[in-house]
């Protein structure tokens, strides 16, 4: 999976023929009708790709990592934050020496995981805890590395590329095989790609999961972790190893709960893996390149209750290899390598709860795109990182343009519209036998703004009335049965059609 291991650096420059390709892509670059998508204005860029995005929306702040050594024209080395209200690039400024991958909020201290060795010149192995200033904080202090090597990035390849927090646990995922506390003294240990620290002091829990394939992510709701990856078995906190393909969830003393998800990849897909996820409620949504959740159709995405069950969410149309998900309460967000649906080349979905694919479609371009706009062949765009705060969706990755807008590494995308469809009820009876030979039809409607009808042949015409209460007449002739036909047009779309069957006697 691509974006699962780091790229070769790319610095982000604005080419000479950007207001040329900015009017292209702008203009009806797809097939079909699309959604407007608006880019924030006045909100900073990143002169590289942005790896990890983490939203306080308490504090009005995101926090955002990568490569990058320029935020919004001012010196971040690799780690910055931005205020969401101003779009303000705020003075916090903690110098890692090494790439940052994931970023988790708890509270008044801010995680990070990456390839780094030192934060603001102190010691931090992979991962550090900061405070609100931007200072590492002395209590907390984890190492972790490859078993054998020093602590020195430039040898050692090991990374953190997630992070979730519980109560009580701070949760690392990456290509580690050693772990230690150094605020406790503790020698180090075994753990391999998986492993628990305190939130206290960072001792190291006696938990080894063990899994025998990688970790792409961790999420944690309340005391609950979830764990998505390549893997096929994993060990609880009793010691016993439990077969689970590529999910895994723990409840609060690391036992493995009862759920089982068995997802049958694609053709050409190896392994059925999951690569992205995201929480919603008591819900888990679930992505990656595969066809089947057990005996049931899924293609590439996939929602579960708090039981393991399969909900009956089913997107249309599917997804291959999904990046990152978000989602809130009407709308899935996606952001996957970039295919053609219904001849739109799509980099970021949006989905209703139904699982309908909705017109929202911003368009995206890097700077080879302007020379290849269509395939991205010299260097394709990265979504690497979604989050949601109030009517914007945040983005992060290695892109340079979207919706026309030159905003390399990091944007805020406006929402689809999401007006539920229009619905229709009839007054009485939609079956109705009469003697008469002209009859008045009643209905109300909700969400819609134009109501049409048609009896026999011909088109459709316009009700009297209002839309919220609507009312037509039919004559119904010589012949004994008529079909009556209604819709309802508003900025949802348009509703299903209600049929009144009159039949003479």
């Amino acid at each position: 999976m691509r974006s699962r291991f780091l790229q070769p650096f790319v610095a982000f420059t604005r080419p000479a023929h950007f207001a040329v390709a900015a009017l292209l892509l702008a203009g009806p670059a797809v097939e079909g009708r699309a959604q407007a998508v608006r880019v924030r204005a006045n909100f900073p860029a990143t002169n590289a790709p942005v790896r990890a995005l983490a939203i306080d929306s308490a504090r009005r702040i995101a926090y955002i990592g990568g490569d990058f050594t320029i935020v919004g024209g001012q010196d971040r080395l690799r780690l910055a934050a931005i205020h969401l209200d101003t779009g303000a690039v705020l003075p916090w400024n903690p110098l890692p020496n090494g790439t940052v991958e994931t970023i988790a909020i708890d509270g008044d201290r801010i995680y990070i995981g990456g390839r780094f060795g030192s934060v603001n010149g102190n010691p931090r192995s992979r991962i550090a805890a900061l405070d609100l200033a931007g200072n590492v904080v002395p209590t907390w202090n984890a190492a972790v590395r490859t078993a054998g090597f020093p602590l020195d990035p430039s040898l050692d390849e090991a990374r953190v590329t997630s992070i979730a927090i519980t109560p009580s646990n701070i949760f690392v995922a990456g290509t580690f095989t050693e772990v230690q506390s150094i605020s406790t003294g503790q020698d180090a240990t075994r753990r391999n790609r998986l492993a628990a620290f305190t939130k206290d002091n960072a001792s190291v829990r006696n938990w080894n999961p063990n899994p025998n394939g990688e970790i792409h992510a961790l999420r944690t709701s309340g005391t609950t972790l979830h764990v998505i990856g390549t893997f096929s078995s994993i060990t609880g906190g009793d010691g016993v190893v439990r077969a689970r393909r590529s999910y895994a969830r723990f409840n609060n003393n690391v036992a493995v709960q009862p759920v089982s998800l068995l997802p049958t990849a694609n053709a050409g897909a190896d392994p059925a893996a999951f690569t992205a996820i995201a929480l919603r409620g008591d819900t888990t949504i679930l992505a990656g390149p595969f066809s089947r959740i057990g005996a049931e159709a899924r293609t590439g995405l996939a929602i579960i209750d708090d039981t393991g069950s399969l909900l009956p969410f089913r997107a249309t149309p599917g997804l291959s290899l999904v990046t990152a998900i978000t989602a809130n309460n009407t709308t899935i967000f996606t952001a996957d390598d970039g295919r053609f649906v219904n001849g739109q080349l799509r980099f970021l979905r949006a989905y209703d709860n139904a699982g309908t694919l909705l017109p929202w479609l911003p368009v995206v371009a890097n700077n080879s795109g302007f020379e290849d706009p269509v395939t991205f062949r010299a260097n394709p765009p990265e979504f690497l990182a979604l989050a949601l705060d109030g009517p914007w969706l945040y983005v992060a990755g290695s892109f340079t343009v979207i919706s026309g807008v030159y905003q390399p590494g990091f944007a805020a995308l406006s929402l689809p519209v999401t007006t539920p469809p229009p619905t229709l009820s009839a007054r009485g009876r939609t079956s109705i036998k009469t003697t008469r030979k002209k009859l008045t039809l009643k209905g109300t409607s909700t969400n819609s703004t134009l109501i049409q009808y048609k009896a026999g042949k011909g088109g459709f015409k316009n009700a009297r009335g209002t839309a919220a209460a609507w009312k037509f007449p039919v004559r119904l002739g010589t012949k004994k049965r008529t079909i009556a036909k209604v819709r309802a047009t508003g900025p949802g779309g348009t509703s299903k059609l209600l049929k009144f069957t009159i039949t003479r006697k």
